[in-house]
């Protein structure tokens, strides 16, 4: 957030939230970046052939083994949904047209800082 209120010289002690920091700026939050990367990879490995190892790891499941007690750590998978969810796409309809699915990411974008916006604001 330092670098990004360099940008247009917004200091600490002038109290603008990050927020309006962003709009000013026109950057995308660095989740955003992160989901729609997420998101942008997983429709490249969705339209793969059935037969290509990462479909094939992003989409089995293990037979073996245990994990630790208490909370499991987070896989892609559920970070996956989770980034859906905020972006509001159905993965089954559109994710094996390229220029839908790329369509589909941007408006998640938007639908995701409107989310972001409102829940902040409301605080």
């Amino acid at each position: 957030m330092r670098c990004i209120r360099k940008i247009p010289r917004i200091h600490c002690g002038d109290m603008v939230i990050n927020i309006e920091v962003y709009a000013g700026a026109k950057m995308p939050t660095l989740s955003e970046i992160l989901r729609k990367r997420r998101l942008r990879w997983l429709g490249h490995v969705r339209r793969m052939n059935d037969s290509r190892l990462p479909k094939a790891a992003l989409y089995s499941q293990l037979t073996q083994g245990s994990r630790k007690p208490g909370r499991p750590s987070l896989r892609f998978a559920d970070a996956i949904k989770k980034d859906l969810r905020s972006f509001n796409i159905l993965v089954d309809k559109i994710a094996d047209d390229c220029g839908a699915w790329r369509i589909a990411l941007l408006d998640g974008v938007i639908h995701h800082r409107t989310q972001w916006i409102e829940n902040k604001t409301l605080r």
